[in-house]
């Protein structure tokens, strides 16, 4: 039965009905979108040293200080926020930026996890491995998560 739920969780629908494009330009691409709980979520990709490779951010906005923030924890459904960011919001950023070869990003650990690989690296590794991204390679050390187009 844990098996079952687990595959569930990959054939869940994203949130793209609520994803609207913010600031483009060609060192910054910004996303917002909002969960089924009114949550707020802003993904950044931003352009490393004006060369071919972006980095990704993703942040909730935190009430209780005014603010994005990559550590709060919400109750949300993980499985629809990443299938949302790497799913609808990544095909469109590549679609807009044609010569992005390259995209990094970190699984951030959460408060007192002393893993060597956090639950989040883990949880965004498991997904992209079940949902391969078109065109591009994954690769990971540590909670460092490279993504590189294929040639």
């Amino acid at each position: 039965m844990k098996y079952l739920n687990y595959k569930y969780y990959f054939l869940i629908e994203s949130f793209k009905d609520t994803i609207k494009i913010g600031n483009e330009d060609n060192l910054k691409v910004d996303y917002t979108f909002i969960d089924n709980l009114g949550n707020k979520y802003l993904v950044e990709f931003k352009n490393i040293k004006n060369t071919n490779t972006y980095s990704i951010s993703y942040f909730v906005w935190d009430i209780d200080i005014s603010n994005w923030s990559v550590s709060k924890i919400i109750k949300s459904n993980p499985w629809r926020i990443v299938k949302t960011v790497f799913g609808d919001i990544f095909s469109d950023f590549v679609n807009r930026k044609k010569n992005c070869t390259k995209i990094k990003f970190t699984g951030l650990s959460k408060d007192l996890q002393k893993e060597l690989v956090s639950q989040r690296t883990k949880m965004y590794i498991r997904f992209l491995e079940r949902n391969p991204l078109q065109g591009f390679r994954v690769t990971n050390y540590g909670n460092d998560i490279t993504l590189q187009k294929i040639n």
